[in-house]
């Protein structure tokens, strides 16, 4: 059996530290995977129209393709879950509205 009480560091370079209590260990990856394509979505892309087969752009519309496909498909832990309530707040709000006013199509997608 998997230990009841998982806890993460969910501290990076930009933001406060925070420790995250989950009572299962599928709920702690499935924050850090989250959290991963939130931030991975956020990476900026090269100045001036980027290659379409170029890895950043690539990355970019992989990791929200997957983050819709997280949000489409969430169960009620996800959706209940104060971890994942304020995970939604602090980093899918903000990746959301940094790729919401990009001027290439596919990621405004």
């Amino acid at each position: 059996r998997i230990p009841s009480q998982e806890s993460v560091d969910a501290a990076s370079e930009n933001d406060n530290s925070v420790t995250a209590k989950f009572t299962h260990i599928l709920q702690k990856d499935a924050f850090l995977v989250f959290r991963a394509l939130c931030k991975l979505s956020m990476k900026p892309l090269p100045d001036g129209t980027p290659d379409p087969k170029s890895h950043e752009l690539r990355s970019k519309i992989l990791s929200l393709h997957l983050l819709l496909s997280i949000l489409q498909n969430a169960g009620p832990v996800f959706r209940n879950n104060e971890m994942f309530i304020t995970a939604i707040k602090q980093y899918l709000c903000v990746a959301l509205s940094k790729n919401g006013v990009s001027s290439v199509p596919e990621v405004f997608e």
